[in-house]
This record gives structure tokens, C-alpha cells and sequence, in this order.
């Protein structure tokens, strides 16, 4: 019987820009690391039309990847 193979992880230190609270995380990635600990403070789901209606006036469309201006 041959070995599983295993994938390599790390442990990536995942801070809060606001509170500066760090939390270790092991992971294979530095993405699954921040979204482990996003998904404690964050719900995602598709926005409904009522969604859209209730928040377009007041919350800028983002799109994920691009950089983030103020």
C-alpha cells in the first residue's frame, strides 16, 4: 500500500488591521488562512434583488481582486 500523500502547510500569522489581534493558521495558502478567520466575522451569500434595492444607493459595488481606493 503507497503512502498518502500529504500536502504541505504552513502556519500563517493572520492580523487584524484594525485591532491588530493576530491569530495563527495553518493552512496551505494564505488565502484559506484569511478566509478561516473572515468567516468567523463575515455571512456571504448572493445579493438578492431586495439586497440590491435596499443597499445600491448607499454601498459601492466592489470588485474582488482590484485594489481598494478610499
Amino acid at each position: 500500500m503507497a503512502a498518502e500523500k500529504k500536502t504541505p502547510t504552513r502556519i500563517y500569522a493572520v492580523t487584524n488591521k484594525e485591532t491588530k489581534a493576530v491569530r495563527l493558521v495553518r493552512a496551505t495558502q494564505a488565502g484559506p488562512a484569511r478566509n478561516h478567520v473572515a468567516k468567523d466575522n463575515y455571512d456571504v451569500h448572493v445579493a438578492t434583488q431586495d439586497d440590491l434595492v435596499t443597499y445600491a444607493a448607499t454601498v459601492k459595488v466592489e470588485t474582488a481582486g482590484a485594489d481598494v481606493t478610499e
